[in-house]
């Protein structure tokens, strides 16, 4: 949900070559915009320096506040749920899923700077988008021509008609929505949505930063990479909308029988090949040094050869004959004198009743 870039699903299109009718599906929006905050005048400089003895307290237009100072931090990031400042969370016509406000410095920024901090309020809410699909040479142009998001509520969502459903009204016709057909979302399914997103939130106001304590998650960290050093969340929440609206599509297909919309929906999965032809090599060569063994040892106990292999004890136990004892006599007190005095003598390794014996062949 918090990749950096999400693709729409992929229409099938066995030709290559496909173009289709402006095409409406339910989905999610998600959008932000920048807030104006508010600080007492030594706050708000380039010289202000938090490491010193004042407190500086940030304010967005909804009372909400960042404090900072006391040698507290050095870089900030703070995200809390909102009551909607440019998007109404109480909205009767708008059916919103999370409303957040984001506020601190960029996300690389080395050192604090007053003058760089802004703010955000960013929304996701459910909405109907119309697509332009169309596929030339296989490859895919998707582009969301109009999104609608008035719906209208049940009279108790919160209570007796938490098995309702939220009904979008009022479509325009460009939309291309064929007559009769009516988009809903069930208001169990909203609040599930909602209580998703707030069980993130659940603590309240969450802190990142470059140093001190700060009360984080692998969320927050992943909100603040997003703000980025342009601090902007506009990408990251059209990314989770988009994510979500593949979701809705996968799980939850039209039942319509107008067959202009029947069609089906791809999503990306990893696919594993094996050449096998690749792997004969390898198991050629392991079969072959099996036949190899199989060989040396036959032909090994054909010949009566001894299986010393590299054992030392069987020359510890094998002699040489006298001739090579006479030799070797007067090259034993002497450096290298054994090396010297045998070393172009000729030997033969033959048995000799029931042992074997180095035979002096001569030079």
């Amino acid at each position: 949900m918090l990749a950096t870039n999400m693709s729409h699903l992929s229409a099938p299109c066995t030709t290559g070559n496909c173009t289709w009718p402006i095409t409406p599906s339910l989905g999610v929006c998600g959008e932000c915009r920048s807030l104006r905050w508010s600080a007492p005048e030594n706050c708000t400089g380039s010289t202000y320096d938090p490491s010193g003895d004042q407190s500086c307290i940030y304010t967005l237009p909804d009372n909400q506040t960042l404090r900072v100072g006391k040698g507290d931090y050095v870089n900030i990031f703070q995200v809390s749920l909102s009551d909607g400042v440019a998007y109404n969370a109480s909205s009767t016509t708008i059916p919103y899923i999370l409303n957040i406000e984001a506020i601190g410095m960029p996300y690389g920024a080395p050192a604090w700077d007053a003058t760089l901090i802004s703010a955000q309020e960013c929304a996701l809410w459910y909405c109907i988008q119309a697509y332009n699909t169309s596929v030339t040479s296989n490859q895919q142009d998707q582009k969301t021509v109009e999104t609608w998001s008035q719906v209208t509520f049940p009279p108790d969502p919160e209570g007796a008609d938490i098995n309702g459903t939220i009904t979008f009204t009022v479509i325009p016709s460009s939309m291309n929505v064929n007559r009769g057909v009516s988009y809903s979302v069930g208001v169990d399914s909203w609040h599930g949505a909602q209580a998703g997103f707030q069980n993130i939130f659940s603590q309240g106001v969450i802190q990142a930063g470059s140093g001190g304590t700060f009360n984080r998650s692998v969320w927050i960290d992943a909100l603040w990479a997003g703000w980025g050093n342009n601090s902007d969340m506009s990408h990251l929440i059209s990314t989770v909308a988009l994510c979500m609206t593949n979701n809705i599509q996968q799980t939850s297909p039209v039942t319509t029988p107008e067959s202009r919309y029947f069609g089906t929906a791809y999503r990306e999965s990893l696919l594993v090949q094996v050449r096998w032809e690749w792997l004969s090599l390898p198991v050629a060569l392991v079969l072959f040094s099996v036949v190899f063994l199989v060989v040396i040892i036959l032909k090994t106990r054909s010949v009566g050869l001894m299986a010393w292999k590299g054992s030392a004890l069987a020359l510890l136990f094998s002699g040489v004959d006298e001739e090579l004892k006479e030799n070797s006599k007067n090259g034993l007190s002497k450096p290298d004198g054994l090396a010297k005095a045998t070393s172009q003598s000729r030997v033969a390794l033959r048995e000799k009743d029931g042992l074997w014996e180095f035979e002096n062949l001569g030079h």
